[in-house]
């Protein structure tokens, strides 16, 4: 799968902003700046979708471990299973 570029990214969110904020103003006569926030949420969807969508998701991912390290590997055990009876159990 092929992304967008930065620069097309960014082109293609302003114009589906643009297109959102007409819609919104011309056809369902919403207030200009009702219009100008949906229109901007649009816009920032498709970014962080465009921005979500890479070349290679492994690359990606190992970026992430890199800069997260103490985030993936766990520093300390998971606590042991309760051998107690709880809400829930069949004996609680």
């Amino acid at each position: 799968m092929r992304s967008l570029g930065p620069m097309r990214s960014l082109a293609v969110a302003i114009l589906t902003g643009l297109v959102v904020l007409g819609l919104f103003a011309l056809w369902l006569r919403w207030p200009i700046h009702l219009s100008i926030i949906a229109g901007a949420i649009f816009s920032l969807a498709f970014l962080m979708t465009a921005a979500s969508i890479g070349d290679d998701p492994g690359k990606a991912d190992a970026a992430w471990r890199a800069v997260a390290a103490d985030l993936t590997s766990p520093t300390r055990e998971a606590p042991p299973p309760s051998t107690t009876d709880g809400p829930g159990s069949e004996a609680g």
